[in-house]
């Protein structure tokens, strides 16, 4: 036969593990998820706003991540005319960024302190974004 008081003794104890299982079995989760923004497609306008390329294929697509991702902030004398727009869209948005083929890009935005990044590959980003 069972003693309540037992049952209550050993019910706190699994409650408590229960409780503590809650936690962590959905951070376990979380951490097991991916995560990762991926990118879907790439759209380039040019200075007349007509769409110049499209990269909506998966092997083109991550050549241009490889590249995209291959950046550094930079500091500039004076802003640059950036000739292009390059709209960047991912499994949880887009940006457009304003793109000069030099390798230059900057986040499109009315903040003047916006960062200025160089490709490191500023060649290979132009063969992919404008057609010849």
């Amino acid at each position: 036969m069972i003693e309540w008081s037992m049952l209550f003794t050993h019910g706190s104890r699994i409650m408590k593990i229960t409780a503590l299982l809650l936690f962590i079995v959905p951070l376990f989760l979380a951490g097991c998820r991916n995560n990762d923004d991926q990118i879907t497609q790439v759209k380039v306008w040019d200075e007349d706003f007509q769409v110049i390329q499209t990269i909506d294929d998966s092997t083109a697509l991550e050549s241009f991540k490889s590249i995209w991702e291959n950046r550094s902030s930079f500091t500039m004398s004076q802003r640059s005319d950036f000739t292009y727009k390059v709209d960047v869209i991912t499994t949880k948005g887009s940006t457009r960024w304003l793109y000069h083929p030099d390798g230059y890009v900057t986040v499109l935005s009315t903040n003047a302190g916006t960062p200025i990044y160089r490709i490191a590959q500023p060649d290979r980003l132009r063969e992919m974004l404008i057609p010849q």
